[in-house]
């Protein structure tokens, strides 16, 4: 076809742009593997976050001749030629990019152009300039950055660079095409932000300036970068050891040489933490090349080995003749100027800065060699920091997951009769803590995902196993699981557990939580399931299944953060009874069936070149779960032993018997009085004159849930539509035995655990965070839609879950 635009600079943005690639296909995958580069001046001080900005640009091809004209030839295309226009937009935020930076975040694009751009970010400090201050009279408009004159804006010490823009790495060996990163531009606020903190830091050095009085501009800056050293003690004191010094009575050969002394053990402190904060620099950078770089006998492998950062003598651990203290080596300097009153500060400086550009130099090297090598290992690069990125955030997760182990005799009564209340103390306890608000968000972090843990969704698993043990026969307490009133977390300590519960807060002085060692793992029987080699070999189908009223395009946000996970299995969103949601269920579920089995035979046919079906798994919503049941009859005979994960999101499995809002009691009758319905007649158990004889009460019996390797029922006491009992299928306080509904509801239950093995079975209660009351949230419409439509929870549940889906 056409060669399309290629990568480059918008300069007016200080952004880049990436080459322009066509779209044929849905699901469609492109390898771009271009690389864009930002230097970035700010004060040494400074440690906060950057932010990277994408944006989602899009022609519309019909606009320009139709997909012919872009594949029927082979001119290249003019660049104004194209009308792009920004469709969605993406902000990341780095966090720490002086202590160094290296991960991987996917970026993923608003619902209605839903699409995912792997992106790798690298920072780090690459150099020190040390400048003289400024009076604190200065304005801060004579500290503006001009065009092509970086050295004189700035801090003390900041990042060495030209003024704040983008720049091409080119490579010593080759000329490559110029690299960016898809559609990112670094928000012009930062760049402003920078100059900003540039003028006032002039100003405070100022104060510095007058503070030190007596005492010459880069004299008062190296005794001003000492003071900042908080880990030096000597640091700490040097405004009081300057100020004896002015002050003393002494002679004007012994001033001098204690001034020489002071600034000299000053330059010593700023030498060792800068120097040192480059020196980290380089230890991370050579340890991302060693973890991305094949070993040494591998043929790929052209990139030398590396060598440990090597310091300036006075730090060398070798040392020898230059080993002597930068502070020795200021009075060396200013003896052999010859002057009597010598600047220490000049001699100072210009060694400081030798020091500094000794190991800027060793840095920027390594950081071209991290360049050359992301470029020839893009792949490899980018699999290694995601495996990083998905364990640091299911561990981010897990502090909002309460896990406990139940005995199997509670599987269908709740030892807890209001264990809703429970879970929404809990909830709301944990997102009042001190220590949970101080969860660490990941180093590369997504704010369209961004929910503050004061508003975070909290969740609650409940697993059984016989004698309250894991099934592997281990007790549930010790090391490996922290207990307290009976949950279970991998999260938050069990104090602090303990302490939610009992006074809503947080023990003072209790670690952060964000060090958790792991998710909430599976149990061992489920783990097994994941190692099953029966199953292996094939490809995983998932059907998504929605609810009453509605249709495929409802489950198309769980599917899409799904297969982000897992773009390997195959996915299909039901559409066969999108025309009718409220006829027969029994009908709905052959619909179903028949449309499962076509999709499998399609997709699946097996053969020796043909996809073989490994597992068959359904993920529904609401009624769905009701039609999913229905198929699996139908189903288990052809493809049973297939079966792999049965979750249902808010499904009433027991009906409407019991419903906990009166709002939707009256609604639910007025709506049955209005319009004839056979799904809400059979909801209601209704549609026979003997319970025993409904619908529900029949497919209670069928076969189907058995088959499963995991049966998770996902429920909320906040919604509404689903009964909550229901949704968990477990015995309601409500039920009252003798009676013709209480019987069959407690039938029902019997007949749908009874054949679930216990360990199989896996209860999430979610607890939103729902601070505006409205009619949506008082007839709990507001939950049950969160179901379909936060990606907060589906990428909470995915990542913290995700061997359901494996």
């Amino acid at each position: 076809g056409r060669r399309l635009p290629g990568a480059g600079v918008v300069a007016a943005e200080a952004a880049f742009r990436t080459t322009t690639f066509l779209i044929r296909w849905s699901e469609e995958e492109v390898f771009l593997n271009e690389l864009a580069q930002f230097r970035i001046e700010r004060d040494a001080s400074d440690a906060s976050p950057l932010t990277l900005e994408l944006r989602l640009m899009h022609a519309d091809v019909a606009k320009h001749g139709g997909l012919d004209r872009f594949i029927g030839s082979t001119q290249p295309v003019p660049e104004s030629t194209l009308q792009f226009e920004e469709v969605s937009s993406l902000a990341l935020r780095l966090h720490g990019p002086q202590q160094g930076l290296h991960a991987y975040c996917p970026a993923v694009f608003d619902e209605h152009h839903f699409c995912q751009v792997d992106i790798m970010a690298h920072a780090c400090v690459v150099d020190f300039r040390l400048r003289p201050t400024r009076p604190a009279s200065s304005k801060s408009a004579a500290f503006e950055p001009r065009s092509g004159d970086a050295e004189e804006r700035g801090s003390d010490s900041c990042i060495s660079s030209k003024r704040p823009s983008c720049v091409w790495h080119e490579g010593e060996a080759e000329h490559r095409e110029p690299p960016a990163i898809t559609g990112c531009a670094l928000r012009r606020a930062d760049f402003d932000s920078c100059s900003a903190r540039s003028a006032a830091t002039y100003a405070d050095r100022g104060v510095a300036l007058e503070e030190f009085s007596h005492a010459s501009p880069l004299e008062a800056a190296i005794l001003s970068l000492a003071r900042e050293v908080k880990s030096s003690e000597l640091g700490s004191s040097m405004t009081q050891r300057w100020h004896g010094l002015v002050d003393g009575a002494q002679s004007e050969e012994s001033c001098h040489n204690r001034r020489l002394t002071l600034v000299g053990e000053a330059a010593d402190i700023v030498q060792r933490e800068y120097v040192g904060r480059l020196a980290t620099a380089h230890s991370k950078i050579a340890a991302q090349l060693t973890r991305l770089t094949p070993p040494p006998s591998s043929p790929r492998n052209k990139t030398p080995a590396y060598e440990p950062v090597k310091l300036p003598g006075c730090l060398d651990c070798e040392g020898g003749a230059e080993g002597a203290a930068l502070s020795a080596r200021i009075v060396a300097a200013a003896s052999r100027a010859g002057q009597a009153h010598a600047s220490a500060g000049a001699a100072a400086a210009k060694l400081l800065s030798e020091d500094l550009s000794f190991v800027s130099t060793q840095v920027l090297e390594a950081w071209r060699s991290l360049l050359s090598v992301l470029a020839r290992f893009p792949t490899s690069a980018c699999s290694q920091l995601r495996a990083a990125w998905d364990v640091q955030l299911r561990q981010h997760w897990s502090e909002s997951i309460f896990s406990t182990v139940m005995p199997t005799r509670s599987i269908k009564n709740s030892e807890d009769q209001k264990v809703w209340e429970t879970h929404s103390r809990l909830a709301s306890a944990l997102r009042r803590s001190t220590v949970h608000r101080k969860l660490i968000p990941h180093v590369l972090q997504d704010l369209s995902m961004y929910v503050p843990p004061t508003a975070g969704i909290v969740f609650f698993d409940q697993r059984y196993a016989d004698g309250a043990q894991q099934p592997d026969g281990h007790e549930v307490s010790g090391d490996a699981l922290e207990q307290t009133h009976g949950y279970v977390r991998k999260g938050p300590p069990p104090e602090l557990v303990a302490a939610l519960l009992e006074t809503g807060e947080a023990p003072a002085g209790n670690r952060p939580m964000a060090v958790a060692t792991s998710a909430v793992p599976p149990l061992p029987s489920l783990q097994a399931s994941r190692i099953d080699s029966s199953r292996g070999g094939g490809v995983h189908v998932m059907v998504l299944v929605h609810g009453f009223q509605g249709q495929a395009f409802d489950m198309r946000l769980v599917k899409n953060n799904i297969s982000l996970l897992f773009p390997k299995a195959l996915y299909l969103c039901s559409m066969s009874n999108e025309k009718d949601t409220e006829a027969d269920i029994d009908e709905m579920g052959k619909n179903l069936a028949d449309e499962v089995l076509g999709f499998v035979r399609e997709w699946c046919p097996g053969g020796s070149e043909q996809k073989t079906l490994a597992r068959l798994s359904f993920v529904c919503h609401s009624n769905g779960g009701l039609v999913a049941r229905s198929a699996l009859p139908r189903l288990v005979e052809e493809v049973g032993d297939k079966f792999h994960t049965f979750l249902t999101f808010s499904s009433p499995h027991l009906g409407y018997l019991y419903p906990s809002n009166s709002l939707f009691k009256t609604g639910l009758w007025f709506v049955r009085k209005v319009k004839a319905s056979a799904c809400l007649d059979q909801l209601s158990l209704t549609d026979a004159k003997n319970p025993q004889e409904s619908f529900l009460c029949r497919l209670s019996k069928a076969p189907g849930l058995e088959h499963f390797r995991n049966v998770v029922l996902v429920s909320s006491y906040q919604d509404h539509y689903a009964p909550f009992e229901s949704a968990r299928i477990e015995m309601s306080s409500c039920v009252h035995p003798g009676t013709a509904f209480g019987d069959v509801y407690k039938e029902m239950v019997d007949n749908l655990l009874d054949k679930i093995k216990p360990e199989r079975l896996l209860r999430v209660d979610i607890d939103f965070f729902m601070p505006e009351t409205n009619l949506d949230t008082m007839i709990g419409r507001a939950a049950h839609i969160q179901f379909i439509e936060s990606q907060p929870l589906h990428r909470m549940f995915i990542h913290s879950y995700r061997w359901l889906f494996e």
